[in-house]
């Protein structure tokens, strides 16, 4: 086996020294460091030399300037269109009648126009009021209203009845077709005043206002023998006022929803066992 010759490396120079000059200026591939004392220009690219002017007596070029988005007015609200006022209460699922007057009521001396709508949970009735009678002399009541605790559990014949004062004399009592509950935990059913108040309609022809009609708008709240039955009524008190045909949601009447919470009452009930009362 042949030895292998070192020879070739005997005179390899090595330095320790790396900050000596050896003449080759930059060409070792060491940064160069320019400190900017001012504001300056640096020209650099291509194959041309790296320059470095100071700019600060030289004119700045003025930039583009932003351009402001635009702002849109507000429209007035007295520019804004009125939309009409309605010209009768709503009737939605409901109806109109006249109620008779009291000869003993000197306030009412011709019959009073009703108009009453309702929802799946709430009534209101709207009753037509003489001009010359101010809101502070209305008083309306609910007497043996079903209490709030009570409001889904309300069984048996309608007893609630609503009374109608106008200046301390009486102009409406009558029973509801329905009976209703109070929507306050904190009153009794003895007697309770349900929500009220009074809406102007306007009746316009050509722009130009014809008549002005103030109606007292009573908002009631439906009572019901369970919480997902559903009562449609066809009139508003049980003695007065003709019924109407009211399309139902769902296609159920008073006997399917009553007889349907009868079946569910007798399911919820079934696997109770036998209680040993003792008296």
């Amino acid at each position: 086996m042949s030895s292998f010759n070192y020879s070739k490396w005997d005179n390899i120079e090595c330095s320790s020294s790396e900050d000596e000059d050896d003449g080759r200026g930059d060409d070792r591939g060491m940064p160069q460091v320019t400190k900017f004392d001012n504001k300056s220009t640096i020209t650099f690219g291509g194959n041309g030399p790296v320059t470095v002017a100071d700019s600060t007596n030289s004119v700045d070029t003025p930039s583009a300037p932003t351009p402001t988005p635009a702002v849109r007015a507000p429209i007035s609200p007295s520019k804004l269109p009125t939309p009409p006022p309605p010209s009768s209460p709503p009737t939605f699922k409901g109806g109109s009648f006249l109620y008779p007057s009291s000869p003993s009521n000197p306030i009412i001396t011709s019959p009073q126009s009703i108009h009453w709508s309702q929802t799946s949970t709430s009534l209101t009735l709207s009753l037509l009021l003489p001009p010359s009678l101010k809101s502070p002399s209305i008083t309306c009541t609910l007497k043996n209203a079903s209490p709030f605790t009570s409001r889904n559990s309300t069984v048996g014949s309608p007893k609630t009845t609503l009374k109608i004062t106008f200046s301390s004399h009486s102009v409406l009592s009558e029973i509801l077709q329905h009976d209703v509950y109070i929507n306050d935990e904190d009153e009794t059913e003895d007697k309770h005043t349900p929500e009220w108040e009074v809406i102007t309609y306007s009746k316009q022809s050509n722009d130009t206002v014809d008549t002005v009609e103030r109606y007292l708008t009573i908002t009631l709240e439906k009572a019901t023998p369970s919480s997902n039955v559903v009562i449609w009524w066809t009139k508003v008190f049980r003695d007065v006022g003709e019924e109407v045909a009211v399309e139902r949601e769902g296609g159920k009447g008073m006997k399917e929803t009553w007889e349907e919470a009868h079946r569910m009452f007798r399911e919820k009930v079934k696997g109770r066992g036998k209680e040993e009362v003792f008296y």
